[in-house]
């Protein structure tokens, strides 16, 4: 079971209405530094998706030993990779002992309760209220849009989305239905990479 602490949450510009409110969700995640601080010496981008279990620790840990295996032969790797793993976590409708986090869950914090990999809508469950939902491509495409913005990375020419399992689910379709490349990346000149992996059908 994952768990999630306030240093790796980030506040995205995304506008929700919440009754007569806006409402500005939040995503956990795991990175180098938090996303809008700015490095002008990152080129490359990893991104690592996690599956079912929502541990996006775990993917982190993996896409910086991808780092650390590539700068053994190439040392200007390291300081020009940047690895974030955003944490799409799951609370089970029916069974909370199959929630994909522990600990309390802020009441402003996203999360799914199923079809996460298909973009459905974010949860509003009665033990975990809110008075928004957003469709989890929508987000991925606010995070895309963060790591796309030449303030924070001006000389970024590579973003590499790496999709394991049900995370690899996720990033197929995705792949397939987004606008966020042709809107946040190419005007940069900036190319965008899916590599899925391990999983059955899309």
């Amino acid at each position: 079971m994952a768990s999630i602490t306030p240093k790796r949450f980030e506040i995205f510009n995304i506008n929700v209405t919440a009754g007569t409110a806006w409402v500005t969700p939040k995503l956990p995640y795991q990175a180098d530094t938090l996303v809008e601080v700015p490095n002008q010496n990152i080129r490359m981008i990893i991104l690592s998706l996690h599956g079912t279990g929502g541990d996006a620790n775990a993917y982190y840990a993996n896409g910086k030993q991808t780092v650390a295996t590539r700068a053994a032969t190439e040392s200007s790797v390291a300081g020009e990779t940047y690895v974030i793993a955003p944490q799409f976590f799951n609370l089970d409708a029916n069974d909370i002992s199959k929630d994909e986090v522990s600990g309390p869950v802020l009441n402003d914090v996203l999360y799914w309760s199923g079809g996460r990999a298909s973009g459905n809508p974010s949860g509003k469950l009665t033990r975990a209220p809110r008075s928004f939902t957003i469709r989890s491509f929508d987000v991925m495409d606010q995070l895309l849009a963060q790591l796309c913005n030449p303030d924070i990375f001006p000389n970024l020419k590579v973003i590499i989305l790496k999709g394991q399992s049900n995370g690899g689910r996720f990033l197929a379709r995705y792949a397939a239905s987004s606008p966020a490349e042709d809107r946040y990346a190419r005007p940069r000149g900036i190319h965008v990479r899916y590599v899925v992996t391990d999983f059955v059908s899309i």
